[in-house]
Formats: structure tokens, C-alpha cells, sequence
């Protein structure tokens, strides 16, 4: 056997060692056994009432009600539903995370430097299905809506007077 079969056959056998071994090892940083003090998670975040300060007088301006996350699945925000009464007529307000000021998970609160009139005014948050459903029934109105001429495309069915 010449020497560059030889080393091949080395390199090819430790790759193939070196796999297996890799492949039963498990990586001590895939698994989290207990919480930090520094980490809060997420099922603690939602639900969570938001006052406009931490002072005693602080008011409930909203709930929690969702988690926005970047591609990177970072948290960037929290969607906060504002109004309403037990949930009817209630507006969602997406708040950047930056805007969040303080969380205290003993009283399941989080404060923002928001006002209640300042999230009610804030335009609405529009997941991905509200701006697909609002695409669709834009798409339907279109083409069930005529056009002056009676069809979605804007011409008439029957010839024109004197088109005969």
C-alpha cells in the first residue's frame, strides 16, 4: 500500500471515530436544568398586567396578550390589548420592548412609559393572519364589487346602443 492510500485510509478511519464520538457526546450547553435569577420565562410575561408607573396610584392601562419575536427569535415586543370590557371591543397595541421599563414577576406587572389614552390612540397590531384576512377580503371585494360597467373588470355584458 503506498504511503497516500495509507494516510487517506488514517484520515477517512479518524473522521469516521471522530463522528461517532461527536455524535453520542452530549453538548452540556443544549440543556438548561434550572432557571436563573436573571431569566424570567415567557408563560410569566403573558397575562401580565401593564401600568403606566410604579407608583402605588398606578393605573392598569392593559394585558400582555402576545410575544413579538424577530427572525432571530429574540423578544422585540410585547402586543398589549388596551379597552374594552372582558375582552370585547378590546384594541391590540404592539409596545416595543424597549419600551418596557420594568417587570416584576411577584405582582405580575410590567411597566411602560406609555399613557392608557396613548395606547388607546396607538394604531392596532396586525399579526400575520389579520394581514392575510384583510388581503383576502380586499381580493373578494374586488372581484365580487363591479365595475361601472357591471363586471369586476369594468366592461359591460351586453354591447353598447348602436354596437349591434
Amino acid at each position: 500500500m503506498n504511503t497516500r492510500m495509507y494516510s487517506a485510509l488514517l484520515l477517512g478511519v479518524a473522521l469516521g471515530f471522530g463522528t461517532a464520538t461527536c455524535a453520542s457526546a452530549v453538548d452540556d450547553d443544549q440543556f438548561i436544568t434550572e432557571q436563573e435569577s436573571s431569566q424570567v420565562p415567557a408563560s410569566s410575561i403573558m397575562g401580565m398586567a401593564i401600568k403606566n408607573s410604579v407608583d402605588k396610584n398606578a393605573e392598569v392601562i392593559g394585558k400582555v396578550s402576545d410575544l413579538i419575536m424577530d427572525e432571530d427569535l429574540k423578544l422585540i415586543g410585547i402586543v398589549v390589548g388596551v379597552g374594552g370590557f372582558l375582552g370585547i371591543g378590546e384594541k391590540h397595541v404592539g409596545i416595543s420592548w424597549d419600551s418596557v421599563d420594568d417587570i416584576n414577576v411577584e405582582d405580575d406587572t410590567a411597566v411602560v412609559v406609555l399613557s392608557k389614552k396613548e395606547l388607546e390612540e396607538a394604531p392596532a397590531f396586525k399579526n400575520d393572519q389579520d394581514q392575510q384576512a384583510k388581503e383576502g377580503r380586499g381580493i373578494q371585494q374586488q372581484q365580487q364589487t363591479p365595475g361601472m360597467g357591471g363586471h369586476a373588470d369594468g366592461t359591460d355584458s351586453a354591447p353598447a346602443a348602436g354596437q349591434d
